[in-house]
């Protein structure tokens, strides 16, 4: 299941009760992929669930969220919110990014090459030694995962050198456009 949330409509105000009960369980959905049910009579059930969950907003969220991109705009006058309803009225194309998105998920994967698992090794431990506080165990694992995904969106069925390298420079920019704004 995937899940778009667009923050871009939420307007000023205080939240009502109703509301910090919904944003609570959005985001138990994000964080732990379990969705409490209330059958009345104070008697809840969590079903654990297998969502993927996009949010879109102009600032940072009020949901907790595993990686945040910042865009950066090609152009100062782009109507966002204009894009994001046609992306929204589009059914066609929403399926397709759902379908697109599912079907990367379950491809057969092949394992890394012996050079290639080296040479991953070495850049981790160099950007380490460079960043102790800043790069972890998690860095790496989304490092691979977006690598992963970029290779698959290529048509790789087994990551390459030129995939992992995309990769460190997608999150490098992801990085600095954070810190710049």
């Amino acid at each position: 299941m995937q899940i778009i949330l667009d923050e871009t409509v939420l307007e000023p105000g205080q939240l009502k009760p109703n509301g910090v009960e919904n944003l609570k369980s959005l985001g138990n959905l994000i964080s732990w992929q379990k969705l409490a049910y209330d059958f009345g009579f104070s008697y809840n059930i969590e079903f654990e669930c297998d969502a993927k969950v996009l949010i879109v907003g102009e600032g940072k969220s009020l949901l907790p969220s595993d990686v945040v991109v910042p865009l950066k705009a090609m152009q100062d006058d782009i109507n966002y919110q204009e894009i994001i309803s046609e992306i929204h009225s589009d059914q066609t194309m929403m399926d397709r990014f759902r379908k697109y998105l599912t079907v990367l998920r379950h491809i057969q994967y092949d394992q890394v090459s012996d050079e290639l698992q080296q040479k991953i090794e070495q850049d981790f431990v160099s950007e380490r030694k460079a960043n102790p506080k800043d790069v972890t165990g998690d860095t790496l694992h989304r490092s691979l995962v977006i690598a992963r995904l970029y290779g698959l969106s290529r048509g790789h069925l087994k990551l390459e050198e030129e995939d992992w390298n995309s990769a460190k420079t997608l999150e490098r920019d992801r990085l600095s456009r954070i810190s710049s704004s």
